[in-house]
């Protein structure tokens, strides 16, 4: 959260790129968020002051999360397949 803290929108757009190629090769990169959830609000807290950015980045982590989940689900729905398999 540090290094990307006030940098341009395309570091921020770059995390959540790489979040979701972590999805598409490994399910298991869902257990990062929210470990990434709970360090952000800690770091909140302790720097005392608003962090509207952290709070917009966490909901485009929803999204790229839900997105994940919705393609996994028609996946296994039309092909048979599934990236958890």
């Amino acid at each position: 959260m540090v290094a990307i803290r006030g940098s341009s929108r395309w570091k921020y757009a770059l995390s959540l790129c790489l979040l979701g190629a972590g999805l598409l090769i490994r399910e298991d990169t869902l257990t990062v968020v929210p470990v990434m959830f709970l360090l952000g609000y800690v770091y909140g807290l302790r720097n005392g002051t608003k962090q509207t950015y952290l709070y917009v980045y966490f909901g485009a982590m929803i999204v790229v999360c839900a997105l994940f989940m919705i393609y996994d689900l028609w996946l296994s729905l039309n092909c048979g397949l599934s990236t958890s398999s």
